[in-house]
């Protein structure tokens, strides 16, 4: 009997596990090129070229990807919304006191939009109207799904 629980869990384990691998390769691939360093969440990203690997249009956990400079780091949104399809993905960058930080991920390929926090130090410098005004918006251009 304990044998065949111990069988029966490896294998749940291992087809969640099949699952969270395969999981990402239905999501939105894109690169695009940071000409400042800017703050994504909790991730700090140097100037430079990055791939991005988008949430699956299926997956209920909103995790981006991003590499680049040697790294590999994830950003979580802090809400997330539906739009129409248009297969035009951006960045939305906002300036906060000197300091860039992605505030938004559009994701056009799968019609989701991704809001992303302030961190609180930088949220403390903050005046209202700030949040407000986009620095740039920054294209990404699609890689492959």
């Amino acid at each position: 009997m304990k044998t065949n629980l111990r069988h029966l869990l490896t294998a749940a384990g291992f087809a969640m596990a099949l699952t969270l691998i395969a999981a990402p390769l239905n999501a939105q691939q894109g690169k695009f090129s940071l000409p400042v360093e800017a703050h994504w969440g909790n991730a700090v990203l140097e100037p430079g070229d990055y791939r991005i690997l988008g949430p699956a249009p299926t997956s209920s956990i909103g995790v981006i990807y991003i590499y680049g400079g040697g790294k590999a780091q994830m950003a979580l949104p802090a809400v997330s919304d539906t739009q129409k399809l248009s297969g035009h993905s951006y960045l939305r960058l906002i300036n906060v006191g000197g300091t860039y930080v992605i505030r938004e991920f559009s994701s056009g390929y799968t019609g989701h939009s991704y809001l992303f926090g302030i961190p609180k130090t930088l949220r403390l410098r903050m005046t209202p109207q700030a949040d407000h005004d986009v620095a740039g918006l920054m294209d990404i251009a699609v890689t492959g799904n």
